[in-house]
């Protein structure tokens, strides 16, 4: 799996979606130049709001590092048309480059990190290395397009990148040959960590019936204060649902503006009518069940080295014990301290390796945080 540099949440996202309806892979280039740091420049543009306009990607990526700003699994504001079933990747450069512009060393090295960040994806989604045509992206088949391919299509936008020189086909054959040459759905390119093993038995938890017990909620609302609002905000911090101004929700135990955004958020996502007042305790077992999904969803093995988005959600757990652990996705010392901790904590052999049982003592935690503490 192809290292991400960083997570820089962008200011605009839409609502979460069903991954399984991911069939698009939409390629766009920056109109940003060809240099270090482009990838982490845009994603702090979209950061702080995209001066005013309602846009985002999921990825951006230059000759070096690729920065995420959208997850997976929530919609980006980057084509119009694409949004609900495709992942935009964003790349340094200009629509109006020349073939040999798109071929030159930066380029290249730009395009390869992409192909190998874009078979990741292609194995994850199901989606085919295939440059669809129009016709076929109108039709509902998977596969790659360009942005100006949706503009064309749905008519929603006059976006006209990648540009009529985008390499295509020297492209999509650096995704074939990565999603070839991977195994068990990690790349094997250039710049990436060795690839983690698969767990040797699959995760098992299940929710207690505790959950399934019907709670008589009680509004938190703005100027509310105790220990359910400082609850409420650890979930919130850890799960990355940032205030207003994309900064992480802090832990006061008072129900201010930046919580109340976080829970209008979630009620976004779930098309409820944005009050901003959360239901206690329905709305923190809601940002837990998100939490113990992602865990769950995790099938290989963690360790020191790695960098992956399942190391990203380990680190949102992590975090609800240490607030200050920053949410990267790398398996750096604070991670396997924290990790050492946990386990030490729990019971469990202390290797710092993040595997099955972990996980599941990690789901319980959850649950314990929830319901007992």
């Amino acid at each position: 799996m192809v290292a991400i540099s960083s997570f820089v949440q962008a200011k605009w996202f839409g609502a979460n979606r069903d991954t399984n309806k991911i069939r698009l892979i939409v390629i766009h280039d920056m109109e940003a130049p060809e240099k270090g740091g482009t990838a982490e420049n845009v994603a702090n543009y979209f950061k702080n709001g995209s001066e005013g306009r309602k846009a985002s990607a999921h990825y951006n990526v230059d000759n070096n590092s690729i920065v995420q700003s959208v997850r997976d699994d929530v919609v980006a504001y980057h084509a119009p048309g694409a949004n609900s079933d495709g992942i935009g990747i964003e790349h340094a450069g200009y629509m109006e480059q020349t073939a040999n512009d798109w071929l030159d060393e930066y380029s290249s090295q730009m395009l390869d990190l992409s192909a190998q960040l874009a078979a990741d994806l292609c194995i994850k989604y199901n989606i085919p290395a295939v440059h669809l045509t129009n016709a076929q992206l109108k039709a509902g088949n998977r596969g790659f397009v360009g942005h100006d391919q949706v503009s064309d299509v749905y008519k929603k936008s006059d976006h006209g990148d990648p540009g009529p020189n985008f390499p295509w086909n020297k492209y999509i054959e650096k995704v074939a040959y990565y999603i070839k040459n991977s195994s068990n759905g990690t790349s094997t390119g250039t710049g990436t960590t060795e690839p983690p093993k698969p767990t040797k038995k699959p995760t098992k938890f299940t929710y207690p019936p505790i959950w399934y017990v019907p709670n008589n909620n009680k509004n938190l609302s703005i100027g509310d204060v105790g220990p359910e609002v400082e609850k409420l905000q650890k979930f919130l911090r850890a799960s990355n649902y940032p205030d207003e101004n994309g900064r992480l929700i802090r832990i006061t135990g008072k129900y201010d503006r930046a919580t109340g955004f976080g829970v209008g958020t979630i009620q976004k996502n779930l098309k409820q009518p944005e009050n901003w007042v959360a239901q206690y305790p329905d709305t923190v077992k809601y940002l837990g069940s998100e939490m113990i999904n992602k865990l769950l969803s995790i099938k290989v093995l963690l360790s020191p080295g790695v960098q992956n988005f399942e190391t990203l959600f380990w680190q949102s757990f992590l975090k609800l014990h240490n607030t200050n652990i920053k949410l990267d996705g790398k398996f750096g010392k604070t991670t396997l301290s924290w990790t050492r901790q946990f386990q030490k904590d729990n019971g469990l052999k202390v290797d710092g390796i993040v595997g099955n049982e972990t996980i599941v003592k990690a789901c319980e935690s959850i649950v314990n945080i929830i319901f007992f503490t």
